[in-house]
């Protein structure tokens, strides 16, 4: 018997779904070819988001490298998009391939509102991060000595509490009623004009609006710093030591910055070998910057500061200034186009993913009908937005190398 091709007798009333009425299922008109791939695609993307984002929750649990304050904020990221793949994903493309809802009025309710809870919740902790990353760059002494546990913990809390207030007013009866359609229950996204606007100003417009006025300053602080350090004239040598060129001197350009959008410092390290009795001791000399200031700086950025960096280390001789001069150059500019790359990685793929459903969402509930948004259209940028809690994991942890280092022990890869 052809299962999809079938009968069944459905019907629903104000509660519940029971058997009356006989129509074609499902009456979302998929074929068994279209259910086959609408399922194997979904369940790569559930798959994705469970492993990604457990895999950082365990990693923080476990790892003594990410117990740092910073690092609260992913788990909490993380936990949003596990409730978007455990908990709505899964009653989603039931939902979808089916064309109608067969779990009851109440799930419905709770689907939609839960639904709107994790994926606000997921954006707010994005917002936070960006926010967190911002003031971690511009102010990195003050804000370290202000972010602790505590704090952390309450502005982590402030995001669900806000994603609650903005998710639950449905329950309350801001919505509009559920349908039917030739006897099938329907349960759609809420179409409230003023609950529209409302949810989609602070899940969305809001946030997003925030996050891209964060990561541009974030990108200008990044070009300055660089421009700052190929300023300092840190690598030029003391005058008493440029007519000595028998003296063996070493130069070494370590590169602190961190592969996103962290500070972008650099500290050049002149090893000096002395023609004293302990000839062969080498005393390092630090030539102007605070180390003790970049370090914390590092340490109290979003991500580790081992994370993607690339050192630089070159012998010359104390002749050579030119050359190192020209090699600090070259880091600071490279420093720069990964800071602009990564920003733009995690923008455009936050963007892409959900601006075109809460634009379409905003359109289609103020023009109504009279803007005949294609219904394939509106299906497609739903489903791009759950999308993002796959990508979060990737994006926010792919350029760290304490997470990817954190990762391989969990897994037990290269033991």
């Amino acid at each position: 018997m052809d299962f999809f091709n079938s009968t069944v007798n459905w019907t629903t009333n104000s509660t519940e779904m029971t058997p009356s009425v006989t129509f074609p299922f499902p009456p979302s008109g998929y074929n068994m070819a279209h259910i086959i791939v609408w399922s194997i695609v979904v369940g790569l993307i559930v798959v994705g988001i469970v492993f990604g984002n457990s895999l950082v929750c365990i990693s923080v649990v476990r790892v003594r490298a990410l117990k740092g304050t910073q690092y609260r904020f992913l788990v909490s990221l993380a936990l949003a998009d596990l409730m978007v793949g455990i908990l709505i994903i899964p009653l989603s493309i039931t939902n979808e391939l089916l064309g109608c809802w067969v779990f009851g009025t109440f799930l419905c309710l709770m689907w939609k509102v839960v639904d709107v809870l994790a994926c606000t919740a997921s954006i707010l902790n994005l917002c936070l991060i960006s926010l967190d990353r911002y003031y971690s760059i511009t102010r990195p002494i003050k804000y370290a000595k202000w972010r602790t546990h505590r704090r952390a913990y309450f502005m982590i809390g402030a995001v669900w509490t806000l994603s609650f207030i903005i998710s639950v007013p449905p329950l309350f009866g801001w919505r509009n009623d559920d349908r039917t359609v030739n006897g099938y229950f329907l349960c759609e996204v809420s179409k409230d004009p003023g609950y529209v606007l409302y949810s989609s100003m602070g899940s969305f417009f809001i946030p997003a609006i925030v996050m891209v006025f964060v990561y541009i300053r974030i990108w200008r602080a990044a070009k300055r710093h660089a421009r700052t350090s190929l300023g300092q004239g840190i690598g030029d040598p003391r005058p008493s030591q440029a007519g000595n060129c028998g003296r063996s001197t070493a130069y070494e350009l370590v590169d602190t910055d961190e592969a996103s959008s962290q500070a972008a410092s650099a500290m050049l390290r002149l090893d000096k070998n002395r023609n004293s009795q302990n000839e062969g001791r080498r005393s390092p000399q630090e030539l102007p910057g605070d180390r003790d200031g970049i370090r914390r700086f590092a340490n109290n950025s979003m991500l580790s500061p081992n994370s993607a960096s690339a050192d630089l280390r070159r012998r010359t001789s104390s002749c050579d200034y030119r050359e190192v001069e020209r090699k600090r150059r070259k880091v600071a500019q490279a420093r720069e186009r990964r800071a602009t790359v990564v920003l733009g990685i995690i923008m455009g793929s936050f963007l892409a993913c959900w601006y075109p459903f809460f634009q379409l969402y905003t359109i289609d509930t103020v023009c109504g009908k009279s803007c005949n948004i294609p219904t394939f259209l509106f299906t497609f940028v739903f489903w791009i937005g759950y999308c993002n809690s796959a990508l979060n994991p990737l994006i926010y942890t792919i350029f760290n190398r304490d997470f990817r280092k954190a990762f391989k022990k969990v897994l037990g890869i290269g033991r």
